[in-house]
C-alpha cells in the first residue's frame, strides 16, 4: 500500500508561481519557475522569468547558461552566445558555461573556438595556451 499524497498535475508551477507572489525580488525561486516553465514547453514564459533571475541578480551565471542551453535547443544560436558570453563575464572560471559554449560552438562547426572554451571549461577559465 501507497502513502503519502498524490502529485497534482501542476502543482510544482502552482507552488512556484506562489513563491513568486510572495517574494517578487527571490532570483532563485524565479530560476526554478523558469526551470519548471520550460520543462512544460512554455518556452516564452521560461524565457521571461529567466530574464527576471538575471534582472535581479546579474551575477546569476547558472541563470544565464539555462536560459542559453533552452535558447539553443529552440535554435536561437546567436541569442544563445550572448547568454553564455554573460555567464563567462561574471563567472569566468565557470565550466558549465564555458562547456555549454563549446558545445554550442561546435555544433555550429566552429571548432577552433569550440576546442578554445573545452580547454578553457577544463582549466577553469585560464587556457595557458593562449
Amino acid at each position: 500500500m501507497e502513502t503519502g499524497r498524490a502529485v497534482e498535475p501542476g502543482g510544482e508551477l502552482h507552488s512556484l508561481r506562489r513563491a513568486i507572489e510572495t517574494e517578487p525580488g527571490n532570483a532563485e525561486a524565479r530560476f526554478h519557475y523558469a526551470t519548471a516553465l520550460e520543462a512544460q514547453g512554455r518556452i516564452e514564459d521560461a524565457e521571461r522569468e529567466y530574464r527576471a533571475a538575471t534582472a535581479i541578480r546579474p551575477e546569476y551565471a547558472d541563470a544565464y547558461v539555462s536560459y542559453g542551453d533552452m535558447l539553443r535547443r529552440a535554435s536561437r544560436a546567436q541569442d544563445a552566445e550572448t547568454q553564455y558570453r554573460k555567464a563567462i563575464s561574471v563567472d569566468p572560471a565557470g565550466f558549465r558555461a564555458h562547456f555549454s559554449y563549446a558545445t554550442m560552438l561546435e555544433e555550429q562547426k566552429r571548432l577552433e573556438e569550440a576546442e578554445d572554451e573545452y580547454v578553457s571549461a577544463v582549466c577553469g577559465g585560464h587556457d595557458e595556451r593562449r
